[in-house]
């Protein structure tokens, strides 16, 4: 896998030769990259879901009543 003509001194060569041997036996790049998708696309999902309120946060309005007050709806400033 590792490229003959990289600029690479001997001792890094032998480093990853040997760092490559001992994850060969429980790294599985698919895996990963399907995890790392699936931790993605849930947390897109998630954020996309929650966006049916957004201008409930929206910094440029402002509540001129407490949020838990008993004065009838919040009107914006």
């Amino acid at each position: 896998m590792e490229l003959a003509t990289t600029p690479m001194t001997e001792r890094q060569r032998k480093y990853r030769e040997n760092y490559r041997q001992r994850v060969a036996g429980w790294y599985n790049g698919w895996l990963h990259i399907l995890l790392i998708y699936t931790i993605g696309f849930t947390a897109l999902y998630v954020y996309i879901a929650n966006l049916h309120r957004w201008w409930e946060y929206s910094p440029s309005r402002s509540c001129s009543c407490s949020p838990i007050s008993s004065n009838g709806p919040c009107t914006a400033t």
